[in-house]
């Protein structure tokens, strides 16, 4: 008995040696970087601001745009008068049904 328990011994400490000497030649595992973009708040706020700047700059220029249209008579502006000439034959309907409506609407 005593023979066999060195033997067990014996193979499991050979085994115990192969697998260490197994982990010590493996090569190493390469971890995955991962890239994580990282924004503070104020590079969020310049972002934002930079756009509503761009979209008012391209507002500016469409108004300048139509304002020199209108005053070269490419374009004509739209007015209102108590014919309709203008808005078609609806706006005279659209006036009288304003008048009929009660002065306040909701609240108190």
């Amino acid at each position: 008995m005593e023979k066999e328990d060195k033997t067990i011994k014996k193979e499991s400490s050979l085994i115990k040696e192969t697998f260490e000497q197994v982990n010590d030649s493996a090569l190493p595992v390469k971890k995955e970087k991962i890239i994580t973009l990282r924004f503070n708040s104020s590079f969020i706020i310049i972002a934002v601001l930079v756009i509503l700047v761009a979209v008012s700059v391209v507002q500016a220029i469409e108004l300048n745009t139509l304002k020199s249209k209108i005053s070269t008579g490419e374009v004509q502006a739209a007015t209102t008068s108590s014919t309709g000439s203008a808005t078609g034959s609806s706006g005279s309907t659209q006036s009288t049904n304003l008048q009929d409506l009660p002065q306040m609407v909701g609240g108190c």
